[in-house]
Order: C-alpha cells, then sequence, then structure tokens
C-alpha cells in the first residue's frame, strides 16, 4: 500500500474529464453549495449554479464538482484550482457543525475532536447520499479516515474540510493523502 504525502496543491485539474466520469446516480445534499455560495458571494458578488439549493435535497454530484470549481476560481483566480477547492472545503466543517443535523451529531462530542472525529461515519452518511467515510484508526492526535465515492475533489475539498474541523475545535493540524482513485482517498489527519 502506498505512503501518506502532503497534498499536491499544484496538480492540474482536468475538470471537464472529471465531470464527464461522475456517476449520474452520485448524489449530494444541498447543504454543501450554500458554503461554497456564500463564500463566493461575499467575495465577489458572484453566484454560479442555481438561483437555490434545498439543504436537505439530493443534487448530482458533478453539479456540485463544477459550482465548487466556479466558486474557486471566482474567489481565488490567482491560485491553483486545487489549493482554491482546499480554501472553500475549509469553511464546510464549521457550517454543517452549526446546522440542525450538525448541532444534533455533533453535540454529543462537546469540545473534543477525537470524539467528533469518531463520528465521520455518521456525518457523511447523513450529509450525502452516495459517499461513505470510515474511521479507520484513532489517536489522541491521529486519524485515519477512509472516504470511498467522493466524486468532489477529495484530495483537496474534503482534505480542507478536514483542515476547518480541526481548526473549529481549536486545534493546529496537518492532512496527508493516499489516494486511490480520483473518488477515493484515505485522509491522515495530525492535530495538536
Amino acid at each position: 500500500m502506498s505512503e501518506f504525502n502532503p497534498p499536491d496543491w499544484s496538480k492540474p485539474i482536468d475538470l471537464e474529464r472529471h465531470l464527464a466520469s461522475i456517476p449520474v446516480e452520485s448524489k449530494v445534499k444541498g447543504l454543501f453549495f450554500h458554503s461554497a455560495l456564500e463564500q463566493a458571494k461575499a467575495a465577489t458578488g458572484k453566484v454560479p449554479g442555481r438561483e437555490t439549493y434545498h439543504t436537505l435535497l439530493d443534487y448530482p454530484s458533478s453539479e456540485l464538482a463544477r459550482v465548487l470549481a466556479e466558486c474557486a476560481g471566482l474567489m481565488f483566480p490567482d491560485l491553483p484550482l486545487r489549493k482554491g477547492l482546499r480554501y472553500l472545503g475549509q469553511k464546510v466543517f464549521p457550517m454543517m457543525r452549526e446546522s440542525t443535523g450538525g448541532k444534533l451529531l455533533f453535540g454529543v462530542a462537546g469540545r473534543d475532536l477525537v470524539s467528533a472525529m469518531k463520528l465521520v461515519g455518521r456525518a457523511y452518511s447523513l450529509f450525502s447520499s452516495n459517499v461513505t467515510a470510515r474511521l479507520t484508526s484513532s489517536q489522541e492526535s491521529l486519524a485515519v479516515i477512509e472516504i470511498r465515492n467522493a466524486w468532489t475533489f477529495p484530495d483537496c475539498y474534503h482534505v480542507g474540510i478536514f483542515e476547518g474541523a480541526v481548526t473549529s475545535y481549536g486545534r493546529h493540524g496537518m492532512v496527508t493523502i493516499r489516494e486511490h482513485s480520483p473518488c477515493d482517498v484515505d485522509l491522515q489527519v495530525y492535530f495538536v
């Protein structure tokens, strides 16, 4: 099995090829559009995609991937797309945690990041239809999460989600990845 490595933020993304490879049945909750669209609107006044995304309705993963890429391009035009997607992802967990479902789910973890990491599988199943996540190892300052069927840039956007989770618990950390495919990664999350 390959080693965990830091993400390569400058590695190009062939967006059209990636979008064409996303299975039609892959769906995500509208909640994931909100964070990126709010950030883009606040920064640029522009909002790509539909006028409205309903929080608990399912939408095609390909649509979210396109909207995320457009938001990242609007907000971070001078950065590689992967880095822009990372920064968008960093705002997702705090927003999810404040949602009704997030408050119910993460309320049991209190202020403990290790307890919150143990809920990662439930969180992914609550907020997405096809993506699975499984905590495969957990220690006081390290968690390994296996993410499968995440077509919304798991090697950068989802890295940002976990970076945002670590920060929202008042910790510092780093995420390394082991990439299996464009939709399957393992994330190693260090935190202090």
